[in-house]
C-alpha cells in the first residue's frame, strides 16, 4: 500500500496518525483506540461505503493487529447473507423452500459451532449427542451427503454440471516480405 506516516500524536487512549496517501496525494488522520482497537479515518470510506480504507488497514498493520474489530464486520459479509427467504422455484436464480430451510440450518449450525470453541467440553458433547439422537430418530436410512451435495445445500443453489472452456481463435502468423 502506498501510505506513509506524516505525523503521530497521542491523546489519552487514542493514537492519531497522519497517513500520507501517495496514491491520492492527500493526508488523512486515522484515530486508533488502543483499548478497543477501533479506528476511524477522515476519508470516511467505512461510513459512506461500509468498507475499511487502506489508511486504517495500514495503521492496523503497523500496530500488529491481526483480526478486524467486529464493528467492521457487517452481516452482508458473513455466511448469513446467503440466506434467502424467497420460495420461488427456478433452476438458476432462486432456491426452493427446502433448500432455503437447509441453508438456514447450516448457518445456525456453523454459528453455534463457532461459539462453542470457547465453551466447556460438556456443551460440545451435548450438541453432538442431540445431533446423533435427531439423526437416528428422523433419518435412520439416509445416506451421507457427497461433498458436492453439501456445498449445494450450504450455498442454496445447484452446481453447474457442464463446464465449457473457451479457447482463443487460431491465429496464423504471416511473414511480411520487405522490399
Amino acid at each position: 500500500m502506498s501510505c506513509g506516516v506524516g505525523g503521530f500524536t497521542r491523546e489519552q487512549d487514542v493514537e492519531i496518525t497522519d497517513v500520507d496517501d501517495a496514491g491520492t496525494g492527500k493526508t488523512f488522520k486515522v484515530f486508533y483506540n488502543i483499548s478497543t482497537t477501533a479506528a476511524n479515518c477522515t476519508c470516511k470510506l467505512f461510513e459512506s461505503k461500509s468498507l475499511l480504507c487502506r489508511h486504517i488497514l495500514w495503521v492496523y498493520s503497523g500496530k500488529g493487529v491481526r483480526s478486524i474489530t467486529k464493528i467492521y464486520i457487517l452481516s452482508r459479509w458473513t455466511k448469513n447473507a446467503l440466506i434467502s427467504d424467497r420460495n420461488v422455484v427456478d433452476d438458476n436464480d432462486f432456491v426452493n423452500s427446502n433448500q432455503t430451510n437447509l441453508s438456514k440450518v447450516w448457518s445456525e449450525f456453523h454459528e453455534t459451532v463457532s461459539l462453542l470453541k470457547t465453551a466447556p467440553d460438556v456443551h460440545v458433547e451435548e450438541l453432538s449427542r442431540h445431533l446423533v439422537q435427531f439423526r437416528e430418530k428422523n433419518c435412520p436410512q439416509a445416506e451421507p451427503l457427497t461433498k458436492d451435495q453439501e456445498m449445494e445445500m450450504l450455498l442454496g443453489c445447484s452446481a453447474c454440471l457442464t463446464l465449457r472452456f473457451f479457447l482463443p481463435p487460431n491465429q496464423t502468423i504471416r511473414a511480411v516480405e520487405k522490399d
